[in-house]
Formats: structure tokens, C-alpha cells, sequence
């Protein structure tokens, strides 16, 4: 079966701790409900990065086949999707959008990990490839990014005891805006972004705004969309 290039498979990328009901709230509530959809589920303590890598690249070119794709990520999930695109620049021809949220971009505080568990091992081997890679991913005319950013409790280390804590992602994000790539900030913790109205209508506005093609099939709910955020004006 040949790629429908009217159609968008959205594939989900949770963080390192959470299921597959990680987005519910914005996939219920983003005109993302009306496209199909696929959670990526990984162990993060029992699988090395390069081997999650490797199961994300086969599921996008499975995807691929029959629809264009978007990504996703939030927190580690975030760091995948763009890291499969930096390694794999030929994904550009089929992912057609990426949006991570509250994904410290930068890598993640090390001493926060036990270099002796998998978790640590990856996190430790992840951190240099986003370090050097950082300049050469940003999307672009062919891939749309959007990067949402939770600025609440950002002098809390990621995995801390605190429910505010937000690792450095806003520093660490501050290098993706630099190069151009959208950015949403709002004033909620890692997980609240998640649950957040306003991030939903963000994610609306990015949407129609940007990757109206694979939207406008959809007629009234799509136009009600567009208007509500003055695309036309």
C-alpha cells in the first residue's frame, strides 16, 4: 500500500517512567483525536539507547508506509524523537512534525542517575550525543517543531522528591530557540504540562497553523480551528 499523504499517524513517546496514558489529555483534547495513533513503549532500565533507537526508526518506517508521521515526546520521549531524527536525516521524508514537551534538550543532570543501572547507562550515553548533536537538528521547512516548556520549579534536579521539579528543561531549551524552532512557556511543572488547557490550545493553534494540509480533510472541526485562532486574518 502506497503512503496517503492526506493522512497523519501520530506516534507517542512517553517519558522514561510513564505508560501509554501519558497523553490522554492532549490527545482527547487537540484536533490530534481525529488521527490515528500508536504509543511507543520502551523500558528504559532494561533496554540500551541504541536498541530503543533502533525499535523507534523500524516503527516510523513502518508507520511510513501508509501515512506521514507526527512525534510525539515528553521529557525522555521528547529527547528520542529528536534524536532518531539526527541520526536518521531521511526520516524528514516521512515525519512531517515533531512536538516535544518539558524535554531537557541539553541532556539530564547525571548525578541524578546510578551509572551501575541501565537507566545510567543511558542517560550517560544519551547526554554526549545530544551535547555535540545539538546544533545539527532543528527541523526546518521540511519538519515542523514545536517545543513546549514548563518554566515551574526550574531549580529542582530531575527525579527529586519535589512535584514541581522541572530539571533544567528552560535553560536547556533556550539553545532550540536560538535556532529558530517555536516554542510554547508556560508556568506548570513537568507533568502539568501534560493536563494543561492552555498547552491543548497551543498545540491547536501550532497545528493549524503549521501542518494545515493533513488537517483541512477534516472540513467544520478543522475550520472551527483555524478561526479560533485568526489563521486567515
Amino acid at each position: 500500500m502506497e503512503n496517503d499523504a492526506n493522512t497523519l499517524k501520530v506516534i507517542y513517546i512517553p517519558g522514561a517512567f510513564s505508560g501509554k496514558d501519558t497523553f490522554n489529555h492532549i490527545r482527547q483534547n487537540t484536533i490530534l483525536k481525529f488521527c490515528e495513533y500508536e504509543v511507543f513503549q520502551y523500558d528504559i532500565t532494561q533496554t540500551p539507547l541504541a536498541l530503543i533507537l533502533k525499535h523507534l526508526v523500524e516503527t516510523i518506517h513502518k508507520e511510513s508506509n501508509y501515512h506521514d508521521v507526527l512525534l510525539v515526546g515528553h521529557s525522555y520521549g521528547g529527547m528520542l524523537a529528536r534524536l532518531v531524527m539526527i541520526y536518521n536525516p531521511d526520516l524528514a521524508l516521512d515525519v512531517k512534525g515533531v512536538i516535544t514537551l518539558s524535554s531537557p534538550h541539553s541532556g539530564f543532570d547525571p548525578m541524578t542517575t546510578n551509572p551501575a543501572t541501565m537507566f545510567g547507562q543511558n542517560v550517560s550515553s544519551l547526554n554526549p550525543t545530544i551535547y555535540h548533536a545539538v546544533g545539527k537538528w532543528f527541523g526546518g521547512k521540511e519538519v515542523s517543531f514545536l517545543n513546549v516548556v514548563g518554566d515551574k520549579g526550574v531549580n529542582h534536579l530531575l527525579m527529586s522528591n519535589s512535584d514541581d521539579n522541572d530539571t533544567v528543561v528552560p535553560v536547556s531549551s533556550q539553545v532550540l530557540k536560538d535556532k529558530g524552532v517555536e516554542e510554547l512557556r508556560f508556568h506548570l511543572n513537568h507533568f502539568e504540562i501534560l493536563l494543561s488547557d492552555e498547552v491543548t490550545d497551543g498545540i491547536d493553534e501550532f497545528l493549524s497553523r503549521r501542518m494545515a494540509p493533513w488537517f483541512s480533510s477534516l472540513g467544520e472541526p478543522f475550520y472551527e480551528g483555524v478561526r479560533r485562532y485568526d489563521y486567515f486574518r
